[in-house]
């Protein structure tokens, strides 16, 4: 992996939290800048049609028959608003007939809400004058007499203080949602530096237990999962520890372990070269011991074969139809001498004619392990072999009287290399070896142990099982 192109959770953080913050709050704001802006617009509309009813009445009182020019210059010069609001009395072909305004050209008006007024409605519409960019309302309604509609009166007002008004607000909250950015910025950097801080000295102990140095061990009050990960951490260091003296131990085990052998053979084989009155007798016992020594060595290679075979998943099953009690009973007829020479006794409770579908030469490893396990770490002079059969799986026991196991050990003994002792009792593999296999084969084993009180070994296995 290439840590120099690894992102930093700053930058993550940045990345997918701030950034889309002073987004979200960029379209809060313009939001609520169209809002303000439609909201104070549309008061002033409102706030158009009281002068609205002041023509209504000028009109109503003073003109029963007819409207003509002299009725639209009557309309304005005593609309007392005129002083505040512009208006303009305009026929229904757009001709301006009277207007509060000081004109010097006379003008047609074609505006979105004089449009309006024509068809019965009233509107406004907003524009901006050219000579000075002012921000101008006009507001229209139909004007009638008699009901009869005449032409549209016309109400303008500058919209330079609601703009001001409209600009404060828009920056009033523009500056609220800056404090918010701001304050989220602060609070969650400082919360990404706490974690970022402890991520730093977790990464730091990691790799200080890769290179096997002494670290400081957490030692606080847990208060989240970071403290946690800095326990399990801890755990691991220790456990990588224990391993990794196994696996010395180991070495060192294996080194004498084939040492012993072929310095045997090594030795034997020279002394017959060398020693040329040897007479067939003795020829005979030499090359026993060198078989017996090659036997030995073979035994100790093909076990650390099938160690490194299971640890990599090559392991390759030849799943059949096999009677399990009397491959059961054939183990126990295999290894008798073994057995017998050792001071031992068997006993064995299997119940006969037992098929199951699974891999026999991968069950009879298993149970020549077990077996020869209890031989070794076993003081006691029985050993109980035993098969019951349920319905869908079978039971398989294998019992010693022996010493036993100690219970803060009963855990440790499926590890790769443990074992109580090393030396002419192997490299504490059988058992890991064991487990491997039954686990292979969608069985369960367990081991039932204490002080004093000998060891029992359940095997549980499906009937029928399907391997590829």
């Amino acid at each position: 992996m290439d840590k120099k192109n690894v992102k930093g959770l700053k930058k993550i953080w940045f990345k997918n939290f701030i950034v889309p913050l002073i987004v979200i709050n960029l379209l809060i704001c313009i939001m609520a800048g169209l809002f303000i802006k439609d909201y104070y617009y549309g008061k002033v509309s409102d706030n158009l049609r009281i002068p609205l009813l002041e023509i209504s009445k000028l009109v109503d009182s003073n003109f029963h028959r007819a409207f003509g020019k002299g009725a639209s210059d009557y309309i304005v010069e005593n609309f007392k608003y005129k002083n505040n609001i512009a208006i303009e009395i305009i026929d229904r072909s757009g001709n301006i007939l009277s207007s509060s305004e000081i004109r010097t050209a006379k003008s047609k008006v074609d505006s979105k809400d004089y449009q309006a007024a024509l068809k019965g409605n009233t509107d406004y519409s907003v524009y901006r004058l050219k000579s000075t960019g002012e921000r101008i309302m006009s507001y229209s309604s139909p004007l009638s007499i008699n009901e009869v509609e005449y032409g549209v009166v016309r109400f303008k007002v500058s919209m330079k203080a609601v703009d001001q008004l409209i600009r404060n607000r828009i920056f009033l909250v523009f500056l609220v949602l800056i404090a918010v950015v701001i304050f989220s910025y602060v609070v969650s950097s400082l919360f990404i530096k706490s974690i970022t801080d402890r991520l730093k000295l977790i990464l730091n102990k990691s790799s200080l237990i890769a290179k096997g140095v002494t670290y400081e061990k957490f030692q606080g009050e847990l208060k989240d999962e970071i403290d946690v990960l800095s326990i399990e951490l801890d755990n691991m260091g220790e456990e990588i520890k224990a391993s990794q003296k196994m696996k010395d131990e180991f070495v060192a085990s294996v080194s004498h372990e084939l040492k012993t052998p072929l310095t045997s053979i090594i030795g034997w084989s020279e002394y017959m070269l060398m020693d040329e009155s040897s007479d067939m007798k003795e020829v005979k016992k030499n090359l026993e011991i060198i078989h017996s020594e090659s036997s030995r060595l073979k035994d100790m290679v093909g076990r650390i074969l099938d160690f490194s075979k299971y640890q990599v998943g090559m392991e390759n099953y030849h799943i059949n139809d096999i009677n399990i009690s009397g491959l059961l009973l054939n183990v126990i007829e295999q290894m008798s001498p073994m057995i017998v020479s050792r001071g031992f006794s068997i006993r064995e409770n299997i119940k006969r004619d037992v098929i199951i579908h699974s891999d026999d030469n991968a069950i009879r490893q298993v149970l020549i392990n077990l077996i020869d396990n209890s031989l070794k770490h076993s003081k006691g002079s029985t050993i109980s072999i035993s098969l019951r059969s349920l319905r869908h799986k079978i039971v398989i026991m294998v019992k010693d009287d022996g010493l036993g196991i100690n219970r803060e050990n009963i855990n440790q003994i499926w590890n790769s290399f443990y074992s109580d002792s090393y030396g002419d009792d192997g490299f504490g593999l059988g058992l890991n070896i064991s487990k491997n296999i039954i686990e292979g084969l969608d069985g369960k084993i367990k081991i039932i142990s204490g002080p004093l009180r000998g060891s029992k070994c359940f095997i549980v296995l499906d009937k029928m099982i399907d391997k590829d």
